[in-house]
């Protein structure tokens, strides 16, 4: 993991620093705790009057806010001791002004006046496109053009600073913390990737025709009373015309991220953990969640979620249900979520409600886990309070397993998994030293399948420089073999509960505790396979050492160094093949926020990559990911902009 990834997300959790100043090393004096408190919940405040349309109020606010700030900055000179957490409150109030911007262009735009059905009643001046009150058509905007002076940001328009809060204020229920529609902001990849990770919704450079400009500039979105104004919809179609620029370096930070007030409040602060503390949230509570919780909790989506309260990340967990928080630092007996425990939480009606879990109540021990935790401030000891939960806990099991702890575990799992997938195709198996190979082809064929194996890591390692001798991935790499291409089909729908994409002849998995490959086997000798044994096998190994590498990136890469090998395979000619069947209409946001591919994505992949490696920035991008760093970080770093952007310029030129 990227041990930097917490001060990315830092600013989404600032008044946690009031609570756990400690962990950065400082002691505040209790005048400075009480002051850091009200701060917070006016920052909070603020986004509530944005939202009532209260602007005078928000102005007065924030001039209040930026005199309590500047009087700690003064205190600060005196004892020193509050500097290390007043930066964080800066930016916050920064963002305040820019939602206070907003709110003041708003009110001193004309007049709504009534729209014709269809319009968006919101819109106080007809947008391009949309018909005016008279049934006329307006002159088209040109792109850049401002509706009204002085209410346009001058210059290019930031995504953080400008459409951000705009988003964060209308869509944050249904799109931004939930998933309605099968469409999530809850980052910037998200808000690429579109509608289900394959329908893009933002065409960059054209916001006339993107579905998200049409979405809202016809009043379809956001439901409600909450439509978007007029001059939001000026700046977020200025925004897509000068080509939906993403200006942070890390593409999965929480829109949140960007507006003030955001931290959640009680129920969100997200303290950090000393290390001091008896029990440790990835250690001791962590799995008791995974194992008793996540069947009616653990969805993606809070809304999806019984009592629509998900725990599928810390920060989830941390900003509670429909019912408000469940988790008040310092307060179990005041906590929702150990009253659930112990069965002593009650409803609206004063009525005891249900025990929780509902499978089977936890022990008291288990229960004083939680407890404990709650009572030394409910803190995080993990990498990202935006990771899965149960990720996280496969990253800490593998990371303090042995290799052989790791290859007994997956072993079973295969043969768990092959008899679930295909119980009426018996499966054989062989092991080496990086392998287990498991398949219904035969003892013959998967000897044959094991010295092909064998071959190609000791070509992977030769070409790489790796050290000899030393298995590929900890803990040995799985590796299906299927006879028939439907039994391939068979396993990713029943284990992976999703459709294999026709065309797809192999693929991988790996999550730290499980890593494996699948192939569909030729009629042929094994060599023919061995671009697909490459291809899956490097992908396990660059999943296991860069921290959630794209998908296009790793199948590229994997892919070009497979084709390399075996140039003259039908394999790799089949790959090919399938460039050239891709569909042209394919946008980046799809590539780039696919978490599973299918032929054409692949091909167009491998295409890109093959681009990149041929550059003198590739050996420098490479470099950085050995070194642990981000990879959208390393990518601009090398490259001189965004993935998206390279592959829009790539993707004009094909």
């Amino acid at each position: 993991m990227n041990a930097r990834r917490w001060s990315l997300l830092g600013c989404v959790a600032v008044a946690a620093l009031v609570a756990s100043a400690s962990s950065y090393g400082v002691e505040l004096a209790a005048e400075h705790k009480e002051k850091l408190v009200a701060l917070d919940q006016s920052l909070q405040k603020v986004v509530t009057l944005y939202r009532d349309k209260k602007t005078d109020e928000m102005k007065k606010l924030i001039e209040e806010i930026e005199s309590g700030i500047n009087g700690l900055q003064i205190a600060n000179e005196n004892d020193g001791s509050i500097g290390p957490v007043l930066e964080p409150f800066r930016q916050r109030l920064d963002a305040a002004k820019k939602l206070s911007e907003h709110a003041a262009m708003l009110a001193t735009a004309s007049p709504v006046k009534t729209p014709t059905p269809g319009a968006n009643p919101a819109m106080t001046t007809p947008m391009p496109g949309m018909p005016t009150p008279s049934g006329t058509m307006p002159r088209p905007l040109a792109s850049g053009t401002r509706p009204r002076p002085g209410q346009m940001p001058t210059g290019a328009v930031s995504f953080t600073k400008d459409v951000a809060p705009i988003l964060v204020a209308k869509c944050e229920g249904c799109h931004i913390r939930g998933n309605r529609g099968d469409f999530s902001m809850a980052n910037f990849n998200a808000l690429a990737a579109g509608t289900g990770g394959t329908l893009a919704v933002i065409k960059p450079g054209q916001g006339e025709t993107s579905i998200f400009y049409e979405k809202m500039s016809s009043g379809e979105m956001p439901p409600g009373n909450n439509k978007v104004s007029d001059m939001e919809l000026a700046v977020i179609k200025k925004w897509i015309d000068e080509g939906a620029r993403y200006d942070y370096p890390d593409r999965m930070a929480s829109l949140l991220t960007f507006a003030p007030g955001m931290g959640g409040g009680q129920g969100g602060q997200i303290a950090r953990a000393t290390g001091n503390e008896k029990v440790q949230f990835m250690r001791d509570i962590a799995p008791i969640l995974v194992d008793n919780c996540f069947d009616c909790h653990g969805a993606p989506n809070p809304n999806d979620n019984s009592d629509n309260f998900g725990m599928n990340k810390f920060a989830d967990l941390m900003r509670g249900g429909q019912s408000g928080p469940v988790v008040r630092a310092g307060n179990p007996d005041g906590s929702t979520l150990i009253q659930m425990l112990r069965g002593t939480a009650k409803g609206a009606n004063n009525e005891i409600r249900p025990r929780m879990p509902r499978g089977g109540q936890l022990t008291d021990e288990d229960i004083g886990k939680f407890v404990t935790w709650i009572a030394e401030g409910a803190k995080f000891d993990g990498e990202d309070p935006q990771m899965a939960i149960d990720l996280a806990v496969r990253m800490a099991i593998a990371k303090k397993a042995t290799h052989e702890e790791l290859m007994a575990q997956r072993m079973a799992t295969a043969k768990r998994n092959w008899q679930m997938a295909n119980p009426d195709s018996p499966a054989e198996s062989l092991e080496t030293t990086d392998f287990f190979i498991i398949g219904d082809i035969g003892m013959v064929r998967l000897e044959e399948v094991k010295a092909t194996l064998e071959a190609e890591k000791a070509k992977i390692v030769q070409s790489m420089k790796l050290q000899a001798g030393k298995p590929l991935v900890k803990g040995r790499i799985t590796v299906y073999v299927f006879n028939k291409g439907f039994e391939h089909k068979e396993f990713a729908q029943v284990v992976e509960r999703r459709q294999l994409s026709d065309g797809i002849l192999g693929h991988w998995s790996f999550n730290y505790i499980d890593a494996y490959a699948c192939v569909t086997a030729s009629a042929g000798p094994a060599e023919e396979i061995a671009p697909l044994l490459d291809e899956t096998v490097l992908g396990c190994y660059f999943d296991s050492t860069v921290d959630r590498l794209p998908r296009w990136f790793a199948v590229g890469t994997a892919r070009n160094m497979a084709a390399k090998m075996h140039p003259q395979s039908p394999v790799t000619k089949g790959w090919e093949d399938s460039l050239a069947a891709a569909p042209a209409g394919l946008t980046p946001q799809s590539l780039m926020g696919a978490r599973n591919l299918d032929a054409g994505m692949s091909a167009i992949s491998q295409a890109f990559v093959k681009d990149l490696m041929k550059s003198p920035q590739w050996a420098s991008l490479m470099g950085n990911l050995g070194k642990g760093a981000n990879f959208d970080g390393a990518f601009a770093q090398a490259f001189r902009g965004q993935p998206q952007q390279i592959l829009t310029q790539w993707l004009s030129r094909r």
